[in-house]
């Protein structure tokens, strides 16, 4: 069981620093997201609040696992994660908001925590929420017109292509539903990339959103090549303007864990 929530961990380093490609030191924000898209025929699913019952399987190269999990969104704000991979038992918990991610492992009663500058010094990169919440939606990221969006025509797809700093950015968009379904971040050169698939796009309210996404990642870590991949399927997946909760206390006598 303990290999799950170190698992986790793990996970949540690797997404922190392959998710969020370094953007030097410009803020971004979803208003930027929004601009992008509409620019380049992009459709960004916009809400208040989100919901989503979904289901999890992460595998890398000594585990494969699996876990129903709860997720709750408020827009610019907060991404609230509940995981209950055995009976419905929660066994993790993860909040992060704008500058700070939190989360508490219940099976070895340990927490974690770590703000966004904290991980941009781990990563070398300068990492925000803004993308990261950009790509768990299948919206557009948001990256620097400055260093230059090259469109291309590809079939049933256009291709966006643009670079910052060394990493190089793909991003696939299907011309009839105008969705994001497929986007690669890679450092030339390194075995480094990460690679996100967008399908079956269901609509919700007015939006087409993918309920299922799969993820491979690689990474060269202490001289060794590591590979990751999760996929999340939606079972389930509500736009609210109803204010919700997003609990989160750490209990007595949890101890840290640094990650």
């Amino acid at each position: 069981m303990q290999k799950y929530f170190f698992s986790g961990l793990k996970l949540l380093s690797l997404l922190s620093l392959l998710l969020v490609v370094a953007t030097g030191c410009r803020k971004s924000n979803a208003t930027q997201s929004s601009k992008l898209a509409e620019k380049y025929g992009i459709e960004n699913v916009d809400f208040n609040y989100l919901t989503s019952k979904s289901r999890l399987v992460y595998q890398d190269e000594n585990q494969n696992l699996k876990s129903g999990i709860d997720v709750r969104m408020q827009k610019d704000s907060t991404i609230w994660l509940s995981a209950r991979p055995m009976l419905g038992i929660e066994a993790m918990r993860m909040l992060v908001r704008r500058d700070s991610i939190f989360m508490i492992d219940k099976i070895n009663k340990t927490y974690s925590a770590m703000n966004f500058e904290q991980l941009s010094a781990r990563a070398g990169a300068n990492l925000n929420f803004d993308r990261l919440q950009a790509i768990l939606l299948g919206n557009m990221p948001i990256w620097d017109e400055a260093t230059g969006i090259i469109r291309e025509t590809e079939g049933e797809n256009f291709v966006l292509k643009t670079q910052e700093n060394d990493w190089e950015v793909l991003m696939r968009v299907s011309r009839s539903h105008r969705k994001l379904s497929f986007l690669e971040i890679m450092l030339p050169n390194t075995p480094n990339f990460m690679r996100v698939n967008y399908a079956n796009f269901v609509d919700v309210d007015k939006y087409k959103i993918p309920h299922e996404i799969e993820t491979d990642i690689s990474f060269l870590q202490k001289g060794a090549v590591s590979t990751a991949r999760f996929e999340i399927e939606h079972k389930k997946i509500t736009l609210t303007n109803e204010q919700l909760t997003f609990p989160f206390s750490i209990p007595s006598g949890y101890k840290e864990r640094v990650f």
